[in-house]
């Protein structure tokens, strides 16, 4: 059991703002991410795959500037993948497969590009399936190419 001082939770998450690197990863941790997690700004790698953890990707994620990897597979994360992911210029590795996330990929082909290991969400959507979707053509604007360009690994 962890005693913490009496602080509140924002005072403990300040107290983790250096932390670069967090590997939480088949812990059994089930509940939601919650929305502090934005204020480990310091955060270059991050793993919170093989647990439990439940509800959306917190929007509170964007305030991490400097994430290289994400590892959030192997979850029960619903909702839609985050736009800012596609945002963070330094970000190398996003796994997010089995989970149960859904909607439009807000990533533009550069982004994947930028991806190391591209980008690895389950399952892929064929060609077949985003073809008869009604899915906005701006969710791939991109100058250096289109949906179609894009790598599912």
């Amino acid at each position: 059991m962890l005693i913490y001082p009496t602080t509140s939770s924002k005072e403990r998450y300040q107290l983790l703002e250096d932390l670069e690197f967090l590997n939480i990863s088949s812990n059994g941790l089930l509940g939601v991410i919650p929305t502090e997690f934005g204020d480990l700004i310091s955060l270059k790698n991050v793993s919170l795959s093989s647990n439990s953890f439940s509800g959306s990707i917190p929007d509170s994620m964007s305030a991490i500037p400097g994430l290289i990897h994400v590892d959030m597979s192997n979850n029960q994360l619903n909702g839609t993948v985050p736009k800012f992911f596609s945002e963070l210029k330094g970000l190398k590795v996003l796994n997010l497969e089995n989970n149960e996330l859904h909607g439009v990929l807000p990533f533009n082909a550069s982004f994947i590009k930028r991806l190391d290991h591209g980008l690895t969400i389950s399952p892929p959507p064929s060609k077949e399936s985003s073809r008869g979707s009604k899915s906005e053509s701006s969710d791939y604007d991109d100058d250096s190419g289109s949906a179609d360009d894009t790598t599912y690994k």
